[in-house]
């Protein structure tokens, strides 16, 4: 590189210490403009539309026409599917909705029962005869959560006069 004749070598204005005197401050003047100034807070809204949802959904409107609803509201396709969702989820007991976790720790808790380590599991004979009921007992309780989560088409069998 060939030296210019505005700053030749070993210049004042090469030196370290005069470039660090001469630099711009390391931090800018604070502005008046704060980043939070750009955050939308749509906790409010969400919560509203949430129970809106929740309303249709007891009142026996679809996941899908709940959807469109919010989509054509105005929400984003990913904010109406958790709104959707979440208010599915919540209304699933209200619209008779049984999920696997649900039936399996109900089988789960039978079982841990009628297995429990009592006095009389030393007597075969008894020790199964007692799995036998609880067993029974389980297949019936399956019965019962089965005919919950059936719908009924038609007219009952059996109906009133």
């Amino acid at each position: 590189m060939a030296d210019s004749p505005a700053n030749p070598p070993n210049s004042p204005a090469e030196s370290p210490a005069d470039s660090f005197l001469t630099s711009p401050p390391i931090s800018s003047p604070p502005s008046d403009d704060s980043p939070f100034d750009h955050v939308v807070d749509d906790y409010a809204p969400k919560a509203e539309a949430l129970e809106w949802a929740i309303d249709q959904f007891t009142a026996g409107q679809t996941y899908e026409a709940i959807a469109q609803h919010l989509t054509e509201s105005g929400w984003s396709e990913d904010d109406t599917d958790d709104i959707a969702e979440t208010a599915r989820r919540q209304t699933r007991d209200l619209r008779g909705g049984v999920t696997r976790d649900q039936v399996v720790r109900s089988l789960n808790r039978q079982y841990r029962q009628s297995m429990s380590g009592r006095w009389f599991t030393g007597f075969p004979v008894w020790a199964a005869a007692i799995r036998l009921i609880h067993s029974i007992k389980s297949l019936l309780s399956l019965g019962r959560i089965g005919s919950k989560t059936t719908p009924t088409d038609g007219p009952s069998r059996n109906p009133k006069p």
